[in-house]
């Protein structure tokens, strides 16, 4: 299939990557190289032809079969920088198994969750990755097969190497082309709530799409060779992978496992023939740093013509400084895990400072308002890309199917609108722009409250649940934060209980912060903390976390109170828990202001509490609320309140969106009892939790207790 030749890249009906792309390359008499691949240590070096990948992919696709891997049936991979995980994920793609690939930074709960969460029937992983994989093995019960790349075999793990010894050299599966919307891949990404979702492509929204990618951005062809530094964890990995083959270029790998080094990657650039580099831009704002710019003067790239970035925004004054170093440009683009290339900036075009550039050739991406019309110059919203008609049309099929749900359905951000007849579908990245005469566009913002650091993307309930399942917090909010290295990083917000209110603060920092590494992935941990009382938190009208209003102020400050920022440290380098007796003894401590409703002292003037102004915003957040009751009374009205809860349902919350208010008075007490189900929290304990907060004019310890 000789795509990459075309003018315009068509869909297919039928397709597989291995067959009409490898093995494509690999009849070629000219014997492509497909990659080059140099060990961590820099001592072993390997040139791999289209032939060879071509070869082993049918050898491993039989190992597959002979193990009782079914096509449809899904692979997890944690794999490093090594030959075998794309020979591995080529024969699972010619087999039709459908790969996960994730990141090596994973921990034994992150593991347990890809698995158990895609069903998966087989994990594929070095020695640490398998050793992580076993210590939760009994909580994934679907998988049957382990297949172990290299290091001392643990028990119960099939040597992969071993195992393809047995496999003859000639040995070869049919050719088969499954139809082009059959699943192929899935990746977790990460969001504002609930842990990470999964991200359904199909056979040709990466595997055959990302040649445009490849072809516009990379400005990739034969005899070019790419070195993108992610690794294959990532989306951005299979950017590479799929765009760099498609294209009959040579993919450079380098099996690096430590910490980012810019003089390392330097050396590298030096001493072999790459021609395009995909980077984070966190690597770029170390390469212009005084040492790195001398190490480039004394060993500057042997090829290097063409750079990349993604991942995050770059600053024009990096694009600058490189510009000064190197000559070359930076073209970052942007794209997600669900999407291709979407935009960027391409040769051809003049580099503008701070934008996004312009959208990818077949991208119908624009920027839309809130009823669906498309933005006027200069005008903020929402960067969409139009679907309408999208199973019909050839031109454009970069996007994945949907983010898999349990039943094995889909569901996308889409807005469908109607307007004079005409019906437009369109995707919702979640990020807005505006765009300016010329077509560029330029970044605004993330319309949720996604971090990212360094390019990865985090998501603020993922470490908050972690957070609380220490023993010392009875609350955080974790929010981005600025860093002129990382671009932003983690910084949690937390309420201590009263038992550890007095314990030494930065060795209680520390603490958390290694207990955020060894719970959650290594990357996600915050390396900034401050401790707070609980009413520096914000709250909705709901007693939710009101994270929009806290990322306005990431200064160390609460509205109502005298904190500063002096208790944040920078670091060097999921179930959510219910409120136990003692977390509530902490937490309803004498606070002047709990949530959101002001308390009245003696002698003070009492003003109504407009309850139906309060709820007024609570429609956005209905589907999450199960019960809902508000009572005005005696103490003695709180017997009565939980028998209550108990028999009404979401009929309670209706009646009171009125125009209702209270005039407090001496011994009231108002109780908001608050029992909901998070719509995305499948990793709560029960399924539910339960926060009740007491509010009364006068503060009583008696109804503090409670």
């Amino acid at each position: 299939m000789a795509h990459f030749y075309d003018a315009v890249l068509q869909r297919p009906d039928r397709f597989n990557f291995a067959v009409d792309v490898v093995d494509y390359w690999a009849a070629r008499p000219d014997d492509l190289e497909a990659m080059y691949w140099v060990s961590k240590d820099e001592s072993q070096k390997r040139s791999l032809s289209f032939k060879y990948f071509s070869r082993q992919s049918h050898r491993v696709s039989v190992l597959l079969q002979r193990l009782g891997v079914k096509e449809g049936e899904t692979m997890v991979m944690i794999v490093p920088r090594v030959p075998a995980w794309w020979e591995i994920a080529l024969g699972a793609i010619r087999s039709g198994i459908i790969i996960a690939p994730a990141t090596t930074l994973l921990t034994e709960k992150d593991i347990q969750y890809r698995c158990a969460k895609s069903k998966a029937s087989v994990f594929v992983g070095d020695g640490a990755s398998v050793a992580k994989f076993l210590q939760v093995r009994d909580e994934c019960p679907s998988v049957r097969t382990i297949l172990q790349v290299g290091d001392v075999l643990h028990p119960g793990a099939n040597s992969f190497y071993a195992s393809l010894e047995l496999i003859e050299a000639d040995a070869s599966v049919e050719d088969v082309r499954r139809d082009w919307d059959s699943p192929a891949l899935l990746y977790f990404t990460s969001g504002t709530s609930g842990p990470p979702k999964m991200v359904c492509h199909n056979q040709v929204s990466y595997p055959l799409a990302l040649t445009t990618t490849a072809k516009s951005w990379y400005q990739l062809a034969p005899g070019k060779v790419l070195w993108n530094t992610a690794e294959q964890g990532w989306g951005k990995a299979a950017w590479s992978f799929f765009g760099a083959w498609n294209c009959g270029a040579t993919l450079f790998v380098y099996d690096d496992r430590g910490p980012f080094n810019p003089q390392r990657l330097l050396r590298i650039l030096h001493l072999y023939p790459i021609t395009t580099i995909c980077a984070a831009p966190l690597a770029y704002r170390q390469l212009i740093l005084q040492e790195a710019r001398l190490y480039y003067k004394k060993y500057p790239p042997m090829a290097l013509s063409h750079c990349t970035a993604a991942g995050e925004a770059l600053n024009d004054e990096v694009i600058r400084q490189w510009r000064a170093i190197s000559g070359m440009e930076i073209r970052d683009g942007y794209g997600q895990t669900e999407t291709i290339l979407l935009c960027g900036n391409f040769s051809g075009f003049a580099i503008r400072p701070r934008s996004m550039g312009k959208p990818a050739p077949t991208v119908p991406l624009s920027i839309i308002n809130i009823d669906g019309s498309e933005t006027v110059v200069g005008e903020e919203g929402d960067m969409a890309v139009l679907l309408n008609d999208i199973s019909c049309k050839k031109d454009f099929f970069g996007i994945f199917d949907g983010y898999l749900n349990d039943d094995n359905t889909v569901s996308r951000r889409e807005k469908i609108f109607t307007k004079n007849g005409e019906r437009k579908v369109w995707f919702l990245t979640g990020d807005k722009a505006r765009r300016d005469d010329d077509g560029y566009f330029w970044f605004v913002g993330r319309s949720d409250d996604v971090i990212n650091s360094s390019g990865y993307r985090i998501g603020p309930f993922e470490v908050e649940s972690t957070l609380k399942l220490h023993p010392s917090v009875v609350e955080s909010a974790v929010i981005s934060s600025p860093d002129p290295i990382r671009g932003e990083v983690v910084k949690a917000f937390v309420v201590l209980t009263h038992q550890w209110k007095d314990v030494n603060q930065d060795s209680l920092r520390k603490e958390l912060q290694d207990f955020c590494k060894m719970n959650a992935a290594p990357y996600k941990y915050p390396r900034k903390v401050q401790f707070v009382p609980l009413d520096f938190l914000p709250r909705t009208p709901l007693l939710t976390m009101s994270f929009p209003w806290m990322n306005q102020r990431d200064d160390g400050r609460s509205p109502h109170s005298s904190i500063t920022d002096s208790d944040t440290y920078t670091d060097a380098d999921t179930d959510t828990d219910t409120l136990t007796e003692s977390k509530m003894d902490a937490t309803y401590r004498e606070e002047s202001t709990i949530g959101i409703l002001p308390l009245s002292r003696p002698g003070e003037a009492s003003e109504p509490w407009d309850l139906g102004r309060v709820n007024a915003g609570m429609d956005r957040d209905i589907r999450d609320i199960r019960h809902c009751f508000i009572l005005a009374g005696s103490c003695i009205g709180v017997l009565a309140l939980f028998f209550i809860m108990l028999h009404c349902g979401r009929a309670i919350v209706q009646s009171l969106q009125g125009d209702l208010s209270l005039q407090g008075g001496v011994g009231k007490v108002v109780l908001v009892v608050v029992s909901y189900v998070d719509a995305t929290a499948q990793s709560l304990r029960e399924g539910a939790s339960t926060a009740v907060v007491l509010v009364a004019e006068y503060y009583d310890d008696a109804v503090g207790r409670l």
